[in-house]
């Protein structure tokens, strides 16, 4: 759901592929930070890449 934020999908589409209020899409986003960085926190978080697929391509990683 963050990933797709990050790649400009609007809050109502989002809300309708994962059967969500939009209130409750817009309050996940603003919890992003906390989420991203208890996920990474986790063993399964440190073998993933959690960084916006924008902020990578920002940073030169993803072409």
């Amino acid at each position: 759901m963050l990933d797709r934020l990050c790649l400009g999908v609007s809050f109502a589409s989002i809300s309708c592929t994962f059967y969500e209020d939009e209130s409750t899409v817009r309050s996940i986003k603003k919890s992003e930070d906390k989420i991203r960085s208890s996920v990474a926190s986790t063993s399964l978080g440190k073998k993933l890449n959690f960084m916006c697929p924008a902020a990578l391509k920002e940073l030169d990683f993803v072409n």
